[in-house]
């Protein structure tokens, strides 16, 4: 896939994603690289041990399976994109409601994506760590 291709199926997946994350997860799964690297800024702390780092695929599938048990989503809005060479970055905000507390957390969000031959390689995400820590508990 050319990097054009990558960058637009990049912003079509937060298309849906913001709409039906649930839908989301099969249309990004085969763009992914097998050994794909995964971060999260909070990084896997006390009260978000789900965005600890993931390698691969499957480490990814279930990143999305532990938010999913821990979040429910209220709102997520990817605002803008930056396209150059293999980076894609996403700038937005989003609203997620922790399941167990009820609290909900509401936070700029920016992510980042590298492609290599036609596959993601790497994402990174950053937000408020400290409202997300807060809130879970």
């Amino acid at each position: 896939m050319s990097v054009e291709n990558m960058h637009n199926a990049i912003k079509e997946l937060y298309a849906v994603y913001c709409t039906n994350p649930e839908q989301a997860i099969p249309l990004l799964l085969p763009l992914l690289d097998e050994n794909v690297h995964w971060c999260s800024l909070a990084d896997g702390c006390k009260g978000a041990e789900f965005t600890r780092e993931r390698n691969g695929i499957a480490e990814v599938q279930n990143y999305f399976e532990e938010l999913a048990g821990a979040w429910e989503m209220v709102r997520f809005c990817a605002d803008e994109f930056v396209c150059e060479n293999d980076r894609v970055v996403m700038i937005g905000s989003c609203a997620w409601k922790h399941r167990g507390s009820g609290n909900t957390i509401d936070t700029p969000k920016i992510d980042i994506w590298k492609t290599r031959n036609g596959k993601i390689i790497e994402f990174h995400e950053y937000y408020d760590t400290a409202k997300l820590v807060q809130d879970s508990s």
